[in-house]
């Protein structure tokens, strides 16, 4: 008895003896992604209105939309904004 499987030979050609070939274009083929679920189109619509009302509350452009004029409060919320940002990316990594 040995130890190892037995080799069977597998076919190279089709039946007619020709050789089988898969047409197609150069280069890999396309990725081919399923579309979203309900449940996950749901989410990525909560998460976008979400993300509209944070960017529409958002002090350093409703400073900006104001018109007010004082470079004094933007350049400081802006290097606030700098600051949360840089301590957020810390975090993560």
């Amino acid at each position: 008895m040995s130890d190892t499987a037995p080799i069977i030979p597998m076919p190279t050609a089709s039946a007619e003896g020709m050789p089988v070939v898969i047409k197609r274009r150069p280069g890999r083929p396309r990725k081919i992604r399923p579309a979203p679920t309900a449940d996950q189109q749901q989410y990525e619509q909560a998460i976008a209105l979400a993300r509209e009302r944070v960017i529409e509350g958002d002090g350093l452009r409703v400073m900006l939309q104001s018109g007010d004029g004082n470079t004094d409060k933007v350049l400081w919320a802006v290097i606030e904004g700098l600051g949360i940002e840089s301590a957020n990316l810390r975090w993560n990594r």
